[in-house]
């Protein structure tokens, strides 16, 4: 699983959005997870709140990698801005 905790404010998160995830290596590469993106720009409804809270998150954007049974992979959290190269990297890390 990944986990990609953003918001529409953020300006890394856009900046994900437009550069990182546009790559065509990154995107071949996604495709071997389960992405589930959460979006914290309120971060008031109940579920948002359980969700960072269960995560520890603290900023956007945050990207967290899970094995199938739901354990973090904590040496491949990545909070803020990723270019391609080095998202690349972490995401065949997460894969193996």
């Amino acid at each position: 699983l990944f986990r990609s905790f953003y918001a529409d404010w953020c300006i890394p998160c856009r900046e994900m959005d437009q550069f990182t995830f546009t790559d065509p290596r990154v995107i071949e590469k996604v495709k071997l997870f389960t992405p589930i993106k959460i979006d914290l720009t309120t971060g008031t409804s109940p579920l948002e709140q359980a969700l960072q809270s269960r995560y520890a998150v603290k900023g956007v954007p945050t990207y967290i990698f899970l094995n199938r049974s739901g354990t973090e992979y904590a040496n491949l959290r990545l909070t803020g801005l990723e270019w391609a190269d080095a998202f690349v990297k972490r995401l065949e890390a997460a894969a193996n």
